[in-house]
């Protein structure tokens, strides 16, 4: 069930504690009529007495997951959307890739950002995965790979995104180096999982850029509407940095089985 923009409005305004999702505001009848139609498929059961739609599990969990995917689903991981070949080579265009740059691809998937990256000519010193077996993919696809030794792949250990910082170390044509509390990536393109850590990925990776940097980063499309605190205060952010939120194409991951709608944001980094 696909679900209109309108109802996304509203979903995004939802009160949710626990198992309880309360509407906030009045809706026409017809509207309300959509919305209710949404939260019974997602779940929830209206209970006059607790004056909310009740879910069996967390409320919010399942809400989010509707308006990442921007329909009712009973069993897509909305976690992993791999980035289609000809997006990863329209994203890395976007963040100007170029010859020598040092790159960092947060999170690589099946790791076609990271081929577009090498074939524009970077160096991808720092790849990062937290799924060990998508890792271990990454790792078989690349191994035989004619990569030059001056412009080799640097897959870092599986880990989570948000703890890559201080210790990690990149491998860097002559040596290694470490990242450390210092940035140095000329560039970072990156498709986050949508898994509701997606605009803490988005900053933490925007602490590794040099300046004058670029990264460019896929987000769901909820990300330009959203009203709650966290999705407004990255709005501002992303202001406040001289950033950009452009939807992307409709239909830009059917290749990869899902037609999510998504939007990307684009920053360079000034200071």
């Amino acid at each position: 069930m696909n679900i209109s923009p309108e109802v996304l409005v509203v979903l995004s305004t939802v009160e949710c504690n626990g198992n309880r999702a309360v509407l906030i505001g009045q809706l026409d009848r017809k509207l309300y009529v959509k919305t209710n139609e949404v939260l019974v498929a997602l779940g929830g059961k209206w209970n006059s007495k607790a004056k909310a739609h009740l879910f069996d599990g967390d409320a919010a969990e399942r809400i989010d997951q509707a308006i990442v995917v921007g329909e009712v689903t009973t069993h897509k991981d909305i976690g992993f959307f791999p980035t289609p070949p000809a997006l990863a080579a329209e994203l890395v265009r976007m963040a100007k890739v170029g010859p020598g740059m040092v790159c960092l691809e947060p999170s690589a998937g099946t790791g076609n950002i990271v081929m577009a990256m090498y074939e524009a000519g970077a160096r991808v010193v720092s790849v990062v995965e937290q799924d060990n077996k998508m890792r271990r993919g990454v790792a078989s696809r690349f191994a035989d790979s004619p990569f030059s030794a001056d412009r080799c792949i640097g897959l870092e250990p599986a880990m989570d995104f948000l703890k890559f910082g201080d210790n990690v170390i990149g491998v860097k044509p002559g040596g290694t180096i470490a990242v450390g509390s210092f940035a140095w990536f000329d560039r970072i393109v990156m498709n986050p999982p949508f898994c509701g850590e997606h605009l803490d990925h988005a900053r933490h990776a925007y602490k590794f850029l040099k300046i004058g940097g670029i990264e460019v980063c896929v987000l769901p499309s909820s990300v330009l509407f959203r009203e709650d605190k966290k999705h407004t205060a990255f709005r501002a952010w992303v202001a406040e940095i001289g950033g950009t939120l452009s939807p992307l194409p409709s239909l830009s991951f059917r290749p990869s089985g899902t037609d999510v709608n998504t939007c990307v944001l684009f920053v360079e980094k000034r200071s």
